[in-house]
C-alpha cells in the first residue's frame, strides 16, 4: 500500500471514530521519545553494562549461523 492511499484510508476511517479515539491517536503522533521512554533507568543501566561487556570481549557470543548448528546438533542427540 503507498503512502499516499494509506493515508487517505487512515483519514476516511478517523472521520467516523468518537472523540476519545482522536485523542489517543493524537498522542500517539505526538509521542517523543526523548521525553518517554518504555525502559526504565536500571534496564537502561543493564543495557548499557551487557553492550560494554560484549564490546570488551568479556562475553561469549556466537553467530546465528553456529546458533542454528548447534540447534540442530542437540536435536539430533535426542
Amino acid at each position: 500500500m503507498t503512502t499516499k492511499l494509506l493515508k487517505k484510508q487512515i483519514h476516511q476511517k478517523l472521520e467516523k471514530v468518537p472523540n476519545e479515539i482522536l485523542e489517543i491517536v493524537y498522542d500517539i503522533l505526538n509521542y517523543q521519545e526523548s521525553q518517554h521512554s518504555i525502559m526504565t533507568d536500571a534496564q537502561k543501566k543493564e543495557i548499557d553494562s551487557r553492550s560494554t561487556s560484549v564490546k570488551a570481549g568479556k562475553v561469549k557470543t556466537i553467530s546465528l549461523s553456529e546458533f542454528k548448528k548447534n540447534v540442530t546438533a542437540h536435536k539430533r542427540k535426542k
